[in-house]
């Protein structure tokens, strides 16, 4: 079955990781027609980039109770649904992401631990608090875990260095605060080389 992680929390907090990898390319017709954006599916050009778009919104689909679902975007891009709830979505290469909250803005992303990056890149992201995540974990689990924040927060023109500071207290927990008066819980966890985290505004 492709979809390989799938968990739901007690405060109704669910997420759900799919497989791209080894199965038949997911066609439109796999998934609830409201849950993609025809205009921008079109858009995409790329066969693998299509394939994650769908694998991220197959994902999104195994988290929602039956009924006809409908997907559009703030015009800061962040997804909403027409039921209650927020969600998030995230893809990479070989493996999609979704996660639900019925109550509370929540984000997710997903990235290869061994995405390479610059040291310049780094500084951009990097609050100088921040380095002993770099050194200890690495620049791939900062990054994942910044961008989980900024998609639940949605607000457009955060600063990854300025506005959100991660506090880690271990591999697969974290603390972070967007302009020092918003706070997210975060968890990280590990499938194969890609890291995966998920904010949820506390």
């Amino acid at each position: 079955m492709p979809e390989i992680k799938f968990s739901t929390m007690a405060d109704g907090l669910r997420w759900c990781i799919w497989d791209l990898q080894d199965i038949p390319p997911l066609m439109p017709g796999d998934i609830l027609p409201g849950l993609i954006e025809i205009q921008r599916f079109d858009s995409l050009h790329h066969p693998e980039i299509k394939r994650q778009y769908l694998g991220a919104r197959k994902a999104l689909e195994r988290l929602l109770p039956q009924g006809n679902h409908s997907l559009s975007a703030l015009p800061n891009g962040k997804p909403i649904l027409n039921i209650p709830g927020h969600i998030s979505l995230s893809h990479t290469v070989g493996r999609a992401a979704a996660v639900y909250h019925p109550s509370r803005p929540c984000g997710i992303d997903i990235e290869d631990v061994k995405r390479p990056f610059a040291e310049r890149v780094i500084q951009r992201f990097t609050n100088p608090a921040e380095m002993p995540i770099i050194e200890e974990f690495g620049p791939a689990v900062l990054w994942c875990t910044k961008e989980a924040v900024y998609k639940a927060h949605g607000e457009s023109g955060l600063h990854f260095a300025k506005d959100i500071l991660v506090e880690q207290t271990s591999l697969e927990q974290a603390t972070a605060r967007v302009k020092n008066k918003i706070s997210y819980s975060i968890s990280n966890f590990w499938i194969a080389n890609t890291v995966v985290s998920v904010a949820v505004l506390k």
